[in-house]
Formats: structure tokens, sequence, C-alpha cells
């Protein structure tokens, strides 16, 4: 699993209740939850890595389930603040998939989870991802190959929106997630969105 997190500042800014006392109030700390709540539930997690974004990036190598619960339980590790750029949190994880070596063997398949509260704003009104490549920019059809490719075996990736989401900053998330497909409840959403909070 590769957890792709926004830490920008209008999602330390978002006020929500997280249950229990070990994470903020906040969509960071929201994210953390859940993504350690998957954790817990899945023991057939093996191998685990982070990117976290904003007008920055960065990430983690490659670590086990128990390893990477650790790194999510620590507030440390999540300091927030700064604009929020889908192409720079895109390009880190493309780089970072294959930057490091996995502790244990390669699962059956490999999930990826995007979570944002959406309005990507830099560059200045960017509009996430699109069929703009050049430059810095990801254009969906670079996305999309480096999901597709055979090497990766990438199964799912899938949009978390985190609070409110706007149907402008929906549209923004959904060409991250892949496939593109609905044929599920509730039709008219893509199949591979979720959102929390």
């Amino acid at each position: 699993v590769q957890f792709i997190f926004d830490v920008s500042g209008s999602m330390e800014d978002y006020r929500v209740s997280v249950p229990g006392s070990s994470y903020p109030d906040n969509g960071i700390g929201l994210e953390r939850y859940a993504a350690a709540q998957m954790l817990a539930a899945h023991p057939e997690i093996q191998n685990v890595q982070i990117v976290l974004f904003s007008d920055h990036a960065s990430h983690t190598v490659w670590m086990t389930a128990t390893a990477a619960l650790a790194y999510i339980q620590n507030g440390n590790n999540f300091n927030g603040g700064g604009a929020t750029n889908y192409d720079l949190a895109l390009t880190e994880a493309m780089s970072a998939y294959d930057a490091s070596a996995r502790p244990l063997p390669q699962g059956d398949q490999t999930l990826l989870y995007f979570f944002s509260d959406g309005g990507p704003n830099q560059p200045y009104n960017g509009a996430g991802i699109d069929g703009n490549g050049s430059g810095s920019n990801v254009s969906v059809a670079e996305w999309e190959a480096f999901v597709n490719a055979a090497a990766h075996d990438i199964s799912n990736v899938f949009a978390v929106g985190v609070g409110s989401i706007t149907p402008g900053e929906l549209s923004q998330l959904l060409p991250i997630s892949y496939p593109n497909t609905d044929t599920q409840a509730p039709l008219g959403q893509e199949d591979n969105y979720l959102s929390i909070g």
C-alpha cells in the first residue's frame, strides 16, 4: 500500500472530531486515523510507503505495516501547512515507488490511497491533473501509464475526499482514482472514490 497524504494548511485548519485521543481533531488527524484503522484491520498488508505533500513533498522508504503504523502514530511526522499541489504529490509518489526495496515479499496487489480535502491551488489556478503534461505538470495520461505499468503491479488507486468536497473539488480528485469505472452503487460516482469526515 502507498498512502499519499495531503498535509496542506487547509487540512490542518479543517476541524473534525477524530475518534479517540491519539490524533488531532483536524483533516490531517482524520486521514492518519483512517490509515491506521486500515492497517489494523488488514493483517495481509505487508509493505507500506507514505508520501506527504503540500507545496512541497517527501516520502518514506517502504516499511512493514508495523513500522508504518508507528510512523502514522507519531505526530512529529505530520507537520501541516502550505498550499496544495497535486502535480508535485504524484511526481513524488511515482519517483518514490521504485526508490527503495520492500522489506517483505510483494503482495498479490498494490493499492494506492490519495487523501485530500480538494482544491489544488498550486500552481496558481491549477486544475489538479488534466491533459497538460508540460514542465512539472503531471497529465492524466502520464499518471495512468505509471499505474498501468506491469512492473508496478498496481491494481487500484483510490481518491479519498476529506471533509465536505464540492463538485469542483471532486472533479479534480477523480482523475487520480483508477480505474475510472462506475458499476457499483451509488451509481453516478466513480467506484474508486471514497469520502471521510
